[in-house]
């Protein structure tokens, strides 16, 4: 249930099934995402822990075990996050 509009002269970067404004780039140096590159096991189990009480059966809301199963991708995530990180601070260079 948690969306957002694009800002005006917004660049629309990423959708799923699910959210149709996942990404998008503002100007040269605001990246907005509806998911998290950021995450680490560590949070990801806290969120786990703090928050099961929103992981209820539903249309695009996964299951404790599988989010666990994503951590797989935690490296590529990574190196995504600081790609695109270092692509905002070079368009300012």
């Amino acid at each position: 249930g948690d969306t957002f509009a694009l800002p005006p002269a917004a660049v629309h970067l990423a959708e799923s099934q699910a959210c149709r404004n996942q990404a998008f780039l503002y100007g040269s140096r605001v990246l907005g995402l509806q998911f998290h590159l950021e995450y680490t096991r560590e949070s990801i189990e806290a969120m786990l822990s703090h928050c099961a009480d929103e992981l209820t059966d539903g249309n695009y809301i996964q299951s404790a075990d599988l989010i666990r199963k994503g951590t797989s991708h935690l490296t590529k995530t990574k190196e995504l996050l600081w790609k695109w990180m270092d692509m905002l601070i070079k368009k300012q260079a």
